[in-house]
């Protein structure tokens, strides 16, 4: 059976980019096929209680668990009710995923990160000829040859935010001049592309990838508590002054979605203080009182969800979310701390940093397909970079019975005394 996890989740790592860039929704379809797989292969083993001792899956399926509690007051409760059914199936995949990851050894785990990185230098080049060649493949896939109107370069945005975030494990995993080609590949398809998040996510990641490299655990260590911080102050971050200073400049950067952003998350902040405790109800979002105002020109409060996973989880789910989100970010943060000095800290590093900041910035956190990203995230890090190292366990001192019957007895001549107990015999002599 390990052969068979070792070629599925090779085949998840090897599909993810090029399946973002020809339909970014079909990764829902690829984390529950891979999940299925993995699924038999645990219960044939007899491996599934792994599976339920994974901490971070009872948290994920606790959120759920609430989530459907909040119907009655939900906004809409058919939604709460139908969104609760569909993260409690990818949750599931995910924790059935992430444990097969966990069984991987060293040389399955080399076998993923050439041929999985194979995967990713064939997505890099899709993308090469998608912007540096007008698009054709999507527009194949749209109109199957057919003529149609020229497309929008955003309807790459998923894909970018994949790779984003992907190159980090695959390049902690190459050669370094492998690496080296990779990261520059990745940042020269980003740059190219209209997605700003895409760019800061991979600017950011790359200072992370610079200074883990560094100072190791100890920075992971730091990123995890601002992290936390952020997600539990989040409501309270934008009602600060420095953002009423900085309003003239953030007005002035019209052309760009900034102006709207944060219209929309002083609108998120103001309706959570309303709700914080238990909040509006599960994917409340897109249907909350006044969210259909426009807070800009042609902009209004609210569109679908706040584009920030901290404010949305605080809108819905109140504090119980908030501290729920911040748990899980935490235990992300433990497992990249535990990875080997180097690079493969480095890596799990910047693409939990990647994903964070993408997460931050755009989409909405329900949304099935990025739910089904970040999941096949996760699993392409603990896959391709090696087994976190073990903690240190303290030798116990053996009990001094045992110590004095172990001991020769005095006048025993030292020649036939054991090597090891002949420092106890000089003592009694």
């Amino acid at each position: 059976m390990k052969v068979l996890i070792g070629q599925t989740l090779t085949f998840a790592g090897f599909t993810a980019l090029p399946l973002s860039i020809v339909g970014h929704k079909g990764e829902v379809v690829l984390l529950a096929g891979v999940a299925l797989v993995l699924l038999y292969a645990a219960i044939r083993d007899g491996q599934w209680l792994a599976i339920l001792r994974q901490r971070f899956g009872w948290l994920l399926f606790a959120v759920v668990a609430y989530g459907l509690a909040t119907s009655p007051w939900a906004v809409v409760p058919e939604d709460a009710w139908r969104l609760a059914g569909s993260l409690f199936g990818l949750f599931l995949a995910t924790a059935v995923v992430i444990a097969a990851a966990g069984r991987m050894d060293d040389p399955m785990r080399k076998g993923f990160a050439a041929t999985a990185g194979a995967g990713f230098a064939f997505g890099s080049l899709l993308l090469l000829v998608e912007f540096f060649g007008g698009m054709p493949i999507t527009y194949f896939v749209l109109y199957q040859g057919g003529k149609g109107p020229v497309l929008d370069p955003n309807l790459l945005n998923p894909a970018l935010s994949v790779l984003a975030i992907i190159v980090w494990p695959f390049a902690a995993a190459a050669q370094r001049f492998l690496s080296v080609i990779a990261l520059m590949v990745a940042t020269l398809i980003v740059l190219s592309g209209e997605m700003v998040t895409a760019q800061i996510a991979i600017a950011v990641a790359a200072v992370v990838w610079i200074l883990t490299q560094a100072f190791g655990r100890y920075l992971v260590k730091l990123l995890g508590t601002l992290a936390v911080l952020f997600i539990v102050s989040a409501p309270f971050l934008i009602q600060l002054p420095l953002v009423e200073e900085w309003r003239p400049r953030i007005d002035a950067m019209e052309w760009t979605s900034v102006p709207h952003r944060v219209c929309i998350w002083e609108f998120v902040s103001a309706r959570i203080l309303e709700k914080p405790l238990l909040g509006w109800g599960l994917d409340s979002s897109r249907s909350i009182p006044g969210g259909e105002v426009d807070c800009i020109e042609d902009g209004p409060s609210i569109a679908l969800h706040p584009h920030n996973v901290a404010l949305q989880v605080w809108l819905e789910l109140g504090l119980f979310g908030a501290f729920a989100l911040a748990a899980l970010v935490a235990m992300a943060f433990r497992v990249v701390a535990t990875l080997p000095p180097g690079m493969p800290i480095a890596g799990g590093a910047a693409a939990l940093v990647a994903a964070l900041t993408t997460a931050a910035l755009s989409y909405g956190i329900w949304q099935n397909w990025w739910v089904a990203v970040l999941a096949l995230m996760a699993m392409t890090v603990r896959s391709a970079l090696p087994v976190p190292a073990p903690p240190p366990q303290k030798k116990k001192p053996a009990p001094k019975g045992a110590q004095q019957k172990s001991a020769p007895a005095a006048g025993q001549p030292l020649a036939k005394i054991p090597t090891a107990q002949v420092p106890a015999a000089l003592a009694k002599k």
